[in-house]
């Protein structure tokens, strides 16, 4: 987090004030306007993807709630779309061979840990610990693993947003979001997109 620094009482409300603080306030005054009017001027474009019977997030208080063994493959509602549980938490790990990985278990071992282990028939073949603060935020009831604004390049002026969420579904289903949104001008064509895509990954057993 940015610290926000507070201005000085301005005596003198006619008299002109050119200082940094003044000037990125009227940066972000002139960023907040443009995207008003964006807004106002383009249709908003959403897709929003998940498997059949799709549930809402579940709200966890405790991470022993997330206790159980996951199948690894999810079901995302498309069938030709092969979405691993392995490769989410693991993404940098190239050597995983997801394809063959039966299972993910989920263990709190200790208060803010969480064990996980990769099952291939039965044997583990990758085991990790997850820190509470450290690989990971609990927020809202659900494992918050990103978030967070980016700005595209010169071509396309606007501002983008993601975030990833995991956690169990109202059901006590492995859930998974990636969710985002776009707004801004490309190609001199006011732009304002939404989307999310859901993943379930069924609990075999506690």
């Amino acid at each position: 987090m940015r610290a926000t620094q507070n201005a000085e009482p301005h005596n003198h409300p006619h008299t002109a004030c050119c200082g940094p603080l003044f000037l990125a306030r009227c940066s972000w005054l002139t960023m907040v306007c443009r995207i008003a009017i964006v807004l106002a001027l383009a249709p908003v474009t959403g897709c929003f993807t998940g498997p059949s019977d799709n549930a809402g997030f579940g709200n966890i208080q405790d991470l022993a709630q997330l206790d159980g063994t996951y199948r690894n493959l999810g079901d995302s509602g498309n069938p030709q779309a092969r979405v691993y549980l392995s490769e989410i938490i693991w993404p940098e790990d190239t050597s995983l061979p997801h394809k063959s990985i039966g299972a993910i278990e989920v263990r709190e071992t200790a208060a803010g840990t969480l064990t996980v282990k990769a099952l291939r028939r039965g044997t583990v073949i990758k085991e990790d610990t997850f820190v509470e603060g450290v690989n990971f935020t609990l927020q809202s009831g659900r494992i918050r693993l990103k978030h967070g604004m980016s700005f595209p390049n010169d071509n396309i002026a606007g501002a983008a947003y993601t975030q990833i969420d995991m956690g169990i579904d109202k059901r006590g289903q492995g859930k998974y979001r990636e969710s985002g949104a776009f707004i801004g001008v490309a190609l001199l064509i006011p732009v304002a997109l939404a989307g999310s895509s859901d993943v379930r990954f069924e609990r075999l057993h506690d």
